[in-house]
């Protein structure tokens, strides 16, 4: 109420953005898509860049989609101030910290307001200590007892007496809504003294002995549309009139407006309401105390409205709190994808989270729901976990349902691709075949044995099965497969040299980009490595770098290690022709961990990184578990490696190449100890084994 009066009251021009908040806002991307709408209503197309980040798989909220926002908003010249009401409604950490980053970063024409039970944990303490925190607390908002004399006599005529008002005050401790409460209770009775005597104890017993009465004074009519409607969290006219099967709510809902009722409008218009807190609270253990069964058949009707105005998570929510599990359950199996695609994935969890224990493993679909979000986030372990659970579900089993028995062996395949495994993977998409569209596996069962095929050199194969994948996407209006599948026919044509083939693919792959808003995806780093490797052909270096960076930016979001690696290696060798050989010693290094960790990345990724390190003149020690990028041979070094073929003894190295003797052992000693052998033969097969020779 406060911060809504001094918004309204302000006198120094600026605009106020409002976010109202509840739970389920406790999803990273819905939260900053939200506030980015909030900023809108008074800064109009502000965070585009960061609201497509926010709905792309794989994107760093902290380093990456807040950054963009806050050097957007820092270029705004307009003071404007925005509003966070009832923050204590968001728990995620995530959010948490993005609200520190951005509060540390806080533009100079931007001030935030944050309305909230406790005190949130948004590292106060410094911002305190630095002087930058207005702070308005509990005991501030107390009213004294001149306010609270003032509040029942003054503003609602009850004419108590000082003593009264001043046993009332103590009793609520100056809490403005506890004083309210009493106003409610009060209206009408006579001996308001004897009232304010009679109750006794906890700040929590006042406040439901106060309830009670309020709740006692009320209509049947009154009381039934407060009951009914409690076990909404936000609603407007229409619901409620669904909710409670009546069809006056507009004037119900204005008539306890009037009386203020702890009715809070959430819009300019009053079309939408929530309950005080407290007072839905009350509501709803008393909906409990009177009718306990009939929570279930409200839930049952709200989850009905939402439904059919589109509003399917709070449909979800009612129905799950209905116990509706099946129902919710076919909901979420046909809607976790949208929600997931546009960055909401918190909310599918917390569609999960919701049901019961066991209620999950105990479904195939929900299994495979679970496995398909895992993949989209990058938690590559856990999908072959859920698919598996999906296999040994007792209900929606893939043994009985053929087409959920292709969707578990194409989400296999797919973990296994992104793991580094490409011949099993390759192995697995090959049990859809044929591959004639019967199937709407099918593109997607394509695209993983096209990238297979390419990552075992099998350009040929590759491209008819990238263009099968095409071709099926594109009658299933599958824009992932398409984009994946353009990006890679650019990359084969640009290994073959066919330039013109390879600017086709791209463009037409960016077409599905802008079609779609994929900008953030990571499917797009094919796009950009191939627009790369474009530009480098033609000698356009400046250009080529930022597309190469690019698409490692992309790939790390979520792209297999073939796919990174390939990445890696295009920029590394850039870096490299550009002179930059530390960076490009970093990018290969890199590139060879990845491969250390595939159980079968195929021919191709290792064929490349061999190539970097051999023209970076690298050395990988490969004596123990896994192989590390260690220190490069000098000039002088690989000079003398390049000798020691051809049998000539120290001395005569050192006569060859116009060193002494001595200095000829010192490199030999140090090409051994680089390369991690001990004789001439096997420094020699190791330099050819590394390409060195």
């Amino acid at each position: 109420m406060l911060v809504a009066q001094w918004a309204a009251s302000a006198s120094d021009g600026r605009a106020v953005a409002w976010l109202s908040l509840e739970t389920g806002d406790n999803d990273p991307a819905r939260f900053w898509t939200y506030m980015i709408e909030a900023v809108r209503s008074v800064l109009p197309g502000i965070g585009k860049a960061a609201v497509a980040m926010l709905g792309a798989p794989g994107v760093n909220l902290v380093d990456e989609a807040l950054p963009t926002l806050i050097n957007e908003l820092a270029e705004v010249s307009e003071r404007f101030v925005l509003v966070l009401d009832d923050y204590h409604a968001i728990e995620d950490e995530r959010i948490h910290e993005g609200m520190a980053s951005l509060i540390e970063h806080l533009p100079a024409t931007l001030r935030i307001v944050m309305t909230s039970r406790a005190e949130p944990p948004l590292r106060v303490g410094t911002l305190r200590a630095r002087a930058q925190l207005n702070e308005i607390d509990a005991v501030q908002l107390r009213f004294s007892l001149s306010e609270a004399e003032s509040m029942l006599n003054d503003l609602h005529g009850l004419g108590l007496a000082p003593e009264t008002v001043k046993r009332l005050h103590e009793r609520t401790e100056g809490w403005a809504a506890g004083l309210y409460l009493a106003v409610l209770s009060m209206r009408g009775r006579e001996d308001a003294r004897s009232f304010v005597a009679s109750f006794t104890g906890s700040d929590r017993r006042v406040v439901d002995y106060l309830a009670a009465e309020v709740l006692g004074e009320l209509d049947e009519a009154e009381l039934d549309f407060l009951l009914d409607t409690s076990v909404l969290d936000t609603f407007c006219a229409a619901l409620c009139d669904a909710v409670t099967g009546a069809r006056d709510s507009r004037a119900m809902l204005d008539r306890i407006e009037r009386v203020n009722y702890f009715l809070i409008p959430l819009d300019p218009r009053h079309e939408w309401y929530r309950y005080h807190h407290l007072f839905g609270e009350l509501l709803r253990h008393e909906l409990e105390r009177r009718q306990p069964r009939s929570a279930a058949q409200l839930h049952r009707r709200a989850a009905g409205w939402f439904l059919d105005a589109g509003m399917v998570s709070e449909a979800i929510g009612h129905l799950t709190d209905a116990g509706e599990l099946d129902a919710a359950s076919e909901l979420i199996a046909n809607h976790w994808l949208e929600f997931t695609n546009a960055g909401q994935r918190e909310t599918v969890a917390r569609w999960m989270d919701h049901l019961p224990h066991g209620y999950i493993a105990a479904d195939g679909r929900l299994c495979l729901v679970q496995a398909r979000t895992a993949l989209t986030v990058g938690e590559r372990g856990e999908v072959l976990r859920w698919v598996d659970l999906a296999t040994q579900a007792p209900i929606n089993n893939p043994a009985d349902d053929g087409e959920v028995g292709e969707e578990v062996t194409v989400v296999r395949a797919a973990a296994l691709q992104l793991l580094g495994d490409m011949r099993q993977a390759e192995q697995l998409a090959r049990k859809l075949a044929p591959l004639d569209g019967s199937s709407v596996w099918h593109s997607l069962a394509a695209c993983l044995l096209g990238t297979s095929a390419r990552s075992f050199d099998a350009n040929d194969d590759a491209q008819a099965l990238f263009e099968t994948a095409l071709e099926l996407g594109r009658s299933s209006r599958n824009f992932i497969v398409s984009m994946i599948s353009l990006g890679r026919l650019a990359l084969i044509a640009a290994d073959r040299g066919d330039w013109p083939e390879c600017t086709a693919k791209v463009a037409a792959a960016f077409d599905v980009v802008r079609a779609n808003g994929l900008e953030e995806y990571w499917i797009c780093s094919s796009a950009h490595t191939a627009r790369g490797r474009w530009f480098r052909h033609h000698r356009r270096p400046t250009e080529a770098q930022p597309e190469l960076e690019r698409a490692v930016s992309l790939a790390r979001r979520g792209a297999g290690p073939a796919e990174l690696t390939y990445a890696l290696t295009m920029l590394a060798e850039l870096r490299r022709e550009l002179g930059d050989r530390p960076g490009a010693r970093e990018l290969v290094l890199e590139a060879r961990e990845l491969l250390s960790r595939c159980p079968e990345p195929g021919t191709l990724a290792p064929r490349l990184v061999e190539q970097s390190e051999s023209s970076l003149r690298l050395v990988v020690d490969l004596s123990g578990g896994r192989p590390v990028v260690t220190d490069e041979l000098t000039a002088r070094e690989h000079a003398v490696l390049e000798l020691l073929p051809s049998g000539l003894s120290s001395r005569e190295i050192g006569d060859e190449l116009g060193i002494s003797r001595d200095t000829v052992k010192t490199h030999t000693k140090r090409v051994y100890q680089k390369l991690g052998v001990s004789s001439r033969r096997s420094a020699v097969a190791r330099g050819r084994e590394l390409g060195l020779l």
